[in-house]
């Protein structure tokens, strides 16, 4: 009868209690996705954790930071521009391991500002299928009206649109887990000036710049990284006349704006604390009609700039003092009519433009000094009507179009010549008016 009792007794707890847990286990991961860069703070929980304890996503060691007996805090490693969700798995000192399958997603994302839906919509971005897929939490409102440019803090998943209609600065924290966007404490933020069309961001010194088109004026903001919010500092005029476009290098401090109606660059130095001061050479003939846009290339102190009414691009080389001098053959043809926006490849040497008229892509080479080739491959169309922003995936090759009265985006490839295919079908840019583009790796 005592060994039925207690047969009947062990049964019960059995019952009651479940299987009887393993001494080692991992349950969760917090966020479950992240940048294909690494560096993303991540948590795990579980169980049977020590100092002899290791951790990998996919095939690459995890950096553990703090651990306790039932949780690890860990950096997370690159994954080599790869999206793809990655088993994460842990090791203990005695070799026992435990594992979540596709536990871990890494993602990059797409951005696109649309201007008439006053919203920003969140894309997927698949780098090794060459396609974009929209998040479920997209699109966003921004709290102003008709955004455009878009900057980023990646370190702080802060990003910032100006907003051309509202006289403001809109504050957005992101999620690389899921795409969801929240707006920042106080966002939007009050611009001092008139149609902000294009940002710059300074990530040493928590620093964002706007050019403001019809006030004739550059403002200048300081961002918080606890929070996201921005301090105003000041706006200073333009020395010209519809600046359209700005942009900075962070390592000499020195800001390149675009006046379009005036044609002409004007060259502004700032500090740590972002107040702005023009440089005494400047401005400086803009070498076409109607400069719109810009890029720069900072190891070889390159600027180019679109000149959207002669349908060229001028090449200038700047000094650490923010002097500009026009290279040798410039401005080069736009091989197309109205070039709207550019981007660079620094690492090939290749410059992307679109041309908006034409609604086409083409494709440039540029040497140290400056000077532009015309990529001996035809030109591509940008599969829609009036290509208006465009954004570049150097690691991947990927370029991504966005066509602002058709609302819909292209994504290319190309290769170390500049030749571009076409992948997949048109996708819809999930609002109104197209405006802006912002690749997020």
């Amino acid at each position: 009868m005592r060994r039925i009792i207690i047969l009947v007794m062990v049964a019960v707890l059995f019952t009651a209690c479940g299987q009887p847990q393993d001494d080692f286990a991992l349950n969760s991961i917090d966020p479950e996705g992240g940048t294909t860069l690494g560096g993303a703070e991540v948590t795990i929980r579980g169980r049977g954790f020590d100092s002899d304890t290791t951790i990998t996503f996919g095939s690459n060691a995890a950096t553990i930071t703090s651990y306790t007996s039932t949780q690890l805090d860990v950096v997370t490693p690159s994954s080599a521009n790869v999206t793809d969700s990655v088993d994460v798995t842990i090791t203990g000192g005695d070799g026992e391991t435990a594992k979540i399958t596709n536990g871990y997603t890494y993602r990059s994302m797409l951005v696109v500002a649309n201007k008439n839906s006053n919203q920003v919509a969140i894309f997927d971005v698949d780098r090794v299928d060459y396609s974009i897929t929209e998040f479920s939490t997209s699109p966003m409102n921004v709290g102003g009206l008709a955004p455009m440019g878009m900057v980023v803090d990646r370190t702080y998943a802060y990003l910032y649109t100006g907003n051309g209609n509202s006289a403001t600065v809109s504050g957005l924290s992101y999620s690389m887990e899921d795409g969801s966007m929240l707006a920042v404490s106080g966002s939007p933020f009050s611009l001092q000036g008139i149609a902000s069309r294009s940002l710059a961001i300074d990530t040493s010194d928590h620093i964002i710049l706007s050019s403001n088109s019809n006030s004739n004026d550059i403002s200048s903001f300081t961002y918080s990284v606890d929070d996201g919010s921005l301090t105003f500092v000041e706006t200073i005029g333009a020395d010209g006349t519809s600046p359209y476009f700005v942009v900075i290098d962070e390592s000499k401090k020195l800001a390149f704006l675009a006046n379009n109606d005036s044609n002409t660059i004007a060259v502004f130095t700032y500090d740590e604390d972002a107040e702005l001061e023009e440089v005494s050479t400047s401005p400086t003939a803009a070498g076409g009609t109607s400069p719109i846009a810009m890029a720069i290339d900072i190891t070889d102190k390159l600027l180019f700039v679109a000149n959207y009414d002669s349908n060229d691009i001028s090449v200038f080389e700047y000094s650490s003092s923010g002097v500009l001098t026009q290279v040798t053959g410039s401005p080069f043809a736009a091989e197309g009519q109205g070039p709207r926006e550019i981007a660079l490849d620094t690492s090939e040497g290749l410059l992307f433009l679109i041309n908006e008229t034409s609604n086409t892509i083409r494709s440039f080479t540029y040497n140290s000094s400056g000077a532009l080739t015309v990529a001996a491959h035809p030109t591509l169309s940008s599969g829609g009507t009036d290509p208006r922003a465009i954004a570049i995936d150097t690691a991947k090759k990927m370029l991504f179009v966005a066509n602002q009265t058709t609302n819909d985006i292209k994504v290319v490839t190309y290769d170390s010549n500049g030749q571009m295919t076409t992948q997949g079908s048109m996708a819809d840019c999930g609002g109104l008016a197209p405006s802006g583009l912002l690749f997020v790796p």
